[in-house]
């Protein structure tokens, strides 16, 4: 009956373990990352994909900090726009963003917001657009490779990372996005239109995950121990 109870045990601590894991964002502050990789119109950038990600992060209840960076690109590569979504029942033009950190040496971007006002080329509409700099005066200026920068978002009540886990609205033979990137510069005098068509796990989910599988083993292996003994 003992062992019986100890295996008991062990099963009930890793399924509660990784539930924690899987909890929704609404309930606990896992983010969400897009890793932009596909290309849907134009030219690849010279690396392997991914090029550009986009994280989200719930800081406080009603702000999410928002980091992009040019993860991928090499050489000269550069990002004009960047497009993002957001929950079609929000408003997006209440958003207010926040510069709170960055590599530096670049323009930071105009952020200009609307329901889905901004079409990426040949795939759907967004909500939300970030225009840097590409006057081609010098690459001090471009948001180049290698370069990151980072917005606190605010401006609705109970605003979430969740909330910005939207596919663009359909328009075109590409199909639909939860981001996408207008990479210029790319070898050849081309440029390249990129998205992100899922999710993917941040560290933080990977780590307790992790962590959830390994406690549930060491506990399933001492009780197993135990019934032999």
């Amino acid at each position: 009956m003992e062992r019986v109870s100890s295996q008991v045990r062990v099963m009930v601590t890793s399924i509660v373990l990784a539930t924690v894991a899987l909890t929704p964002l609404r309930v606990q502050a896992v983010a969400y990352l897009y890793h932009f990789g596909t290309v849907f119109s134009g030219s690849a950038p010279a690396a392997p994909a991914p090029w550009v990600d986009a994280l989200y992060q719930d800081v406080t209840p009603g702000t999410v900090r928002l980091t992009l960076s040019n993860v991928g690109l090499t050489g000269s590569e550069n990002v004009f726009g960047t497009y993002l979504n957001l929950d079609p029942s929000l408003n997006p033009t209440s958003l207010t963003f926040a510069n709170v950190g960055g590599s530096g040496g670049f323009d930071l971007p105009t952020i200009s917001t609307g329901v889905d006002a901004y079409k990426a080329d040949g795939d759907g509409y967004f909500d939300i657009k970030l225009v840097f700099n590409n006057d081609g005066l010098s690459d001090a200026s471009r948001f180049t490779a290698g370069e990151y920068v980072i917005y606190d978002i605010s401006g609705i009540s109970g605003l979430s990372a969740a909330n910005f886990a939207f596919l663009s609205a359909p328009d075109g033979a590409p199909g639909v996005f939860y981001g996408a990137a207008h990479i210029q510069r790319v070898p050849g005098d081309a440029s390249g239109w990129v998205g992100s068509p899922v999710p993917e796990p941040s560290a933080q989910f990977l780590f307790l995950l992790a962590a959830s599988l390994w406690f549930g083993l060491r506990l399933s292996r001492r009780g197993a121990s135990a019934g032999r003994v």
